[in-house]
This record gives structure tokens, sequence and C-alpha cells, in this order.
């Protein structure tokens, strides 16, 4: 796995850790906690379908040659769109802006990582 993606879905999950915990400690925040972890949560699945597609073209450039391949679109937005509606269809339990907010949270870290290890090279 690229280290951009593993240090990024390591912080990902010191959010999710420091959610359940702010969930579990203040419950005025429960939905928006529970909304930053449903989001974040589709997030890393759509990091984690990107990277093996990604992976799955290299090798099939590799063997066979190029070809015309898709990086699998229709799925990662399939996944945020599967958390948006359960933020929609359960407002009581999952907050809909924070949920989106979670959805933008890999990308995110990897941008920040990426930018801070760029940094420290020579």
């Amino acid at each position: 796995m690229n280290d951009l993606l593993r240090t990024a879905l390591r912080i990902t999950l010191f959010v999710l850790a420091a959610s359940v915990l702010i969930w579990a400690a203040y419950p005025p925040l429960r939905t928006i906690t529970a909304g930053l972890t449903m989001g974040a949560v589709a997030s890393g699945i759509n990091a984690l379908l990107l990277q093996r597609r990604v992976d799955m073209i290299g090798r099939t450039i590799a063997e066979q040659g190029v070809q015309r391949t898709s990086l699998g679109f229709m799925s990662r937005l399939a996944t945020v769109l599967l958390a948006v509606m359960f933020a929609l269809k359960f407002p009581q339990h999952l907050d809909i802006v924070s949920t989106i907010i979670g959805c933008f949270l890999v990308p995110f870290f990897i941008l920040l990582v990426g930018i801070t290890k760029r940094q420290h090279k020579p």
C-alpha cells in the first residue's frame, strides 16, 4: 500500500477513535460525531477502492499493454451517496453536514501528508 494512503488512513482511524470518544462522552454532539464517523468510513472505503483499482490497472497495462480502462468512479460515487442517503433517512442519528465533511477526510489527509513529506525531502 502506498505510504501516503497508509498514513492518511492511520490519521483517519485516530479521527474515528476521537469521534467515538466524543460520541460517548458528550451526548449533545452525538449526531455530528456519528455523521463524521459515517462519512470517514465511506471516505476510507473509497480510498481503498481507488487504490485497488489503480493497482489492477497497472497490472493490466504491464501484462497486456495499453487498454482503455476506468478508475471505477461510479462505485465510489455510490459509496458516498449511500452514506449521504443514510444521513438523510435518519436525521435524528446522523448529521448531514458532518457526513459530507467526513466523506472528504481521507483525500484531505492524503494532501496534507503529501505536502508535509514533500517539504522534508532534500
